[in-house]
């Protein structure tokens, strides 16, 4: 990726929270709490997945810089979410909780060298993973998300 992609994609990610937020302060009770299915998750659920998502990429983050080549493990999302009672959560806390997570890495990310952009994790799913592609996908995740509570909206009217 180049310098210029990169830094776009920095900007977005810096962004993310604002967008997200905004997305939020336009529905009412009955949409954040709508469940499409029962497999699947509302926007309240959605917002508490987003942090602990979040939390997840600041530590993968960091162990890449400070501790390049570390053993990251996945997480099943599935079953966060329901041993971890996303529904019966505070999800204006959780909201809050992604916004100062993602402003401190964004401070950082904005801020690294070239050959801190060369640094990788070892996911226990994916192999190896650089910090290009792990900005590559928590900039789509949050995007993603926000698709799937307009899309949430959307089958509710």
């Amino acid at each position: 990726m180049d310098s210029n992609e990169r830094q776009a994609k920095i900007e977005k990610y810096g962004n993310d929270y604002a967008e997200l937020s905004a997305v939020m302060k336009t529905l009412t009770k009955e949409q954040i709490n709508f469940k499409p299915a029962p497999d699947k998750w509302s926007a309240h659920e959605i917002i508490v997945h987003i942090a602990d998502a979040e939390a997840n990429s600041y530590v993968r983050m960091r162990k890449a810089l400070a501790e390049p080549g570390t053993m990251i493990f996945a997480y099943d999302q599935d079953k966060w979410a329901s041993t971890l009672n996303y529904a019966g959560s505070e999800y204006a806390d959780y909201l809050e909780l992604f916004r100062l997570l993602r402003k401190l890495t964004y401070e950082m990310v904005k801020n690294m060298s070239e050959s801190d952009w060369e640094k990788q994790y070892n996911h226990s799913e994916y192999g190896l993973v650089g910090l290009d592609r792990w900005l590559d996908i928590y900039v789509a995740h949050i995007s993603g998300h926000i698709a799937q509570i307009k899309r949430n909206i959307a089958q509710m009217n």
